[in-house]
């Protein structure tokens, strides 16, 4: 990979954000690339920053209940904000756009490439958060967790991507039934 390429300079620029290499954002860009090889550069950007905005706004438990309106503006502030990163260094406004719809549409989908960045993003969340949110049983009802687990799951949207996501769906809610 180029250092200089917009992909690292997005990775150097969430990872400062969030003052670490989150292993969700790494996840999720790798099963963007095991699902579809062949992404632009655009795709492997919005795959990494898709949820940067958690990082520039106060996380709102919202996002977590699957808040519409929070849900919608976790997705519109993250998009603006990497838009803005990419045109201050240098990137087009044309690639900068594209790259701010992915993010737009990372939670419900719609384009195919919206959709697999939604359906890499939930695989990485089972590998990388559903079991940490399985201990959150001291801070939402059990129901509250099993919605936001069925939810991440059954927003896949295509079904190879369902097909590796079962198993760790079925052990996070295994895990929670033993709460």
């Amino acid at each position: 990979m180029n250092k200089n390429s917009f992909l690292n300079k997005t990775i150097k620029y969430v990872d400062l954000l969030f003052n670490e290499k989150d292993l969700h954002f790494v996840r999720t860009l790798y099963w963007v690339l095991k699902l579809d090889p062949d992404v632009s550069e655009e795709v492997k950007i919005a795959a990494y920053a898709h949820d940067i905005e958690r990082a520039l706004f106060k996380y709102n438990i919202g996002a977590f209940l699957l808040d519409e309106e929070i849900l919608r503006n976790h997705q519109m502030n993250g998009a603006k904000a990497i838009y803005d990163f990419l045109l201050k260094e240098g990137a087009s406004p044309a690639f900068s756009s594209r790259v701010k719809k992915l993010i737009e549409k990372h939670e419900i989908g719609g384009t195919y490439e919206q959709n697999l960045i939604k359906d890499a993003d939930s695989i990485s969340y089972f590998e990388t958060n559903a079991l940490k949110h399985v201990e959150w049983i001291d801070k939402f009802s059990k129901e509250q967790i099993q919605a936001k687990l069925d939810w991440m799951y059954n927003r896949i949207s295509f079904e190879k991507t369902k097909e590796i996501t079962k198993p760790f769906y079925e052990k996070s809610i295994k895990k929670l039934e033993e709460k």
